[in-house]
């Protein structure tokens, strides 16, 4: 092999080795772009602390505000499941009693703490296990 076959070798393998360097970050970075949600049931299985997303029903009767702090809590439940959910700040206008909810947050073994709340009258924010 001669030396400007080997410098050819040399800079192909940096530029393979770049391509995948470069596609390994660009998957993984969907990868947690596209996190989707677990509902109340697959919750109890996952490690406490990680944050993740919460998908259900938000519970009838279950919808504690509390005004002076913007604080309000509430149930997620797959009709399997229930799970208590603390929130601080203001809630969508869709956020209601029996209707779908996306929570992310943190899990900690008894309550999840939702940073963001999303709401929809529809179905397209619930997983196949709990549409009705």
């Amino acid at each position: 092999m001669t030396k400007q076959q080997k410098n050819r070798l040399v800079w192909l393998s940096l530029v393979a080795l770049a391509i995948l360097g470069g596609s390994i970050f660009i998957f993984s970075a969907l990868n947690q772009s596209m996190m989707y949600f677990v509902n109340p049931t697959e919750l109890l299985e996952k490690p406490y602390g990680i944050s993740l997303r919460l998908g259900g029903m938000v519970e009838k009767g279950s919808i504690l505000r509390k005004n002076q702090d913007m604080k309000i809590n509430f149930n997620v439940t797959d009709f399997t499941t229930t799970i208590p959910v603390v929130y601080h700040g203001i809630t969508p206008d869709l956020f209601q009693e029996g209707q779908g909810v996306v929570a992310d947050g943190t899990w900690d073994g008894t309550v999840f703490v939702a940073t963001k709340i999303l709401a929809k009258h529809d179905e397209n924010y619930m997983p196949p296990t709990i549409t009705k």
